[in-house]
């Protein structure tokens, strides 16, 4: 029988609320930008609505390709 510990690895578990903490802050900060110029008047709803999504999805995307071409290695160690 595999034993199981009680509690998770505290290295995964401090990668992924690192993670998550900074998608946040990226989300808040890319919100708040295109917030600010939309509120000035200076484009519409859909347009404030088009640019943070692409936004967004650019910076996921980039995120996604740093983590396919690291190395095995470095892969193994961030995925455990």
């Amino acid at each position: 029988m595999y034993w199981r510990p009680l509690f998770p690895n505290p290295t995964s578990m401090l990668s992924v609320f690192t993670l998550i903490m900074s998608l946040g802050m990226m989300a808040v900060s890319i919100t708040k930008k295109h917030l600010h110029t939309y509120q000035k008047a200076e484009y519409t709803r859909e347009k404030m609505k088009r640019n943070l999504s692409l936004d967004l999805i650019g910076l996921l995307l980039t995120m996604a390709a740093f983590v396919m071409n690291t190395p095995d290695e470095i892969r193994q160690a961030i995925t455990d």
